[in-house]
């Protein structure tokens, strides 16, 4: 049986690779077909690529491939632009080992904009307007280049929502828009 996996704002490549295998009700280790990560579907789909400029990371990248779909909500798509426009700078220069200013090579290494004329795979774009972590413009980056490429994509933007979708209107839509997503894209795990 396949599974959609969560990843609840990962961006750490080797932790978000650890949910790629799922066990089972019995024991038995599955891979995942579609994957939804708030801030992180960019990033991931970016890992989907052969390594170039990533070297130190080859071997996480393969398992990669057995996705079927991607879910990105409030994701990053430009690193360098994300450090620059965020409200919330912490999480940025952690993430990056420093501000884009000291250190803006490392803004560079797994910057989804470098990577996104290799993306492939199918991707559900959510984004709240009221959203200063991670402003509107990233979950409109990743939208047109999908599309530029001609990558099924869509785009589903919450205008009185922030980085959290949190009235229950709203939250009815966003569970019905990304359960239908993965159903789509991977069988609902069948």
């Amino acid at each position: 049986q396949e599974l959609g996996v969560l990843l609840d704002g990962v961006l750490d490549t080797n932790a978000a690779l650890t949910g790629v295998t799922v066990k089972n009700n019995r024991g038995r280790g599955i891979w995942a077909q579609g994957l939804l990560g708030t801030m992180g579907a960019p990033k991931l789909a970016s890992l989907a690529v052969p390594a170039t400029s990533a070297a130190k990371h080859t071997a996480v990248i393969a398992p990669i491939k057995p996705f079927k779909a991607l879910v990105s909500h409030c994701g990053i798509f430009d690193t360098r632009a994300m450090g620059y426009s965020t409200e919330e700078l912490w999480f940025t220069d952690w993430e990056n080992g420093g501000s884009v200013f000291s250190k803006p090579a490392n803004y560079e290494i797994f910057n989804p904009l470098l990577h996104a004329d290799q993306w492939r795979l199918p991707m559900l774009v959510i984004h709240g307007d009221k959203d200063f972590r991670v402003p509107l413009t990233q979950g409109i980056g990743s939208f047109t280049a999908c599309q530029s490429k001609g990558i099924e994509s869509k785009y589903l933007r919450f205008p009185d929502e922030n980085h959290w979708v949190l009235k229950p209107q709203n939250s009815m839509q966003w569970h019905s828009e990304v359960f239908g997503w993965l159903e789509k894209h991977t069988g609902g795990g069948r």
